[in-house]
């Protein structure tokens, strides 16, 4: 296997690197190159911010003994991802599902949490 392709469910997920000679400080190289990622990587960033929602959630009512607390993990995310859209230029797409994940999924986390309690 080619270390650079990784096979996942029969779909090859080639890894991503950005070109040397982009600046980081243009935005408009990063929107560019952002424009040019395979979906199937943001869907990969997507699930990541996922699954930090709901193991926050989880965490935060889990410690907390109350779902009220499941909502700071998603608040934390939320603001954190405005500052990555305002700094990064994404997808519009990507943007609108991010914010669709952070809140509810970490009160989602939170709710599993409480049939542990």
């Amino acid at each position: 296997m080619n270390p650079k392709n990784l096979e996942i469910f029969g779909t090859k997920i080639q890894s991503v690197k950005p070109p040397s000679d982009i600046r980081s400080k243009s935005k408009e190289e990063m929107r560019k190159y952002i424009q040019t990622l395979p979906v199937l990587s943001l869907l990969l960033v997507l699930n990541a911010y996922f699954f930090g929602a709901l193991f926050g959630g989880f965490t935060s009512t889990y410690l907390a003994n109350s779902l009220f607390y499941s909502i700071f993990p998603g608040i934390m995310l939320t603001l954190g991802g405005i500052m990555n859209a305002i700094s990064i230029p994404h997808p519009l797409w990507f943007v609108i599902a991010s914010f669709l994940i952070y809140l509810p999924v970490s009160v989602f986390g939170g709710c599993i949490a409480l049939q542990f309690l």
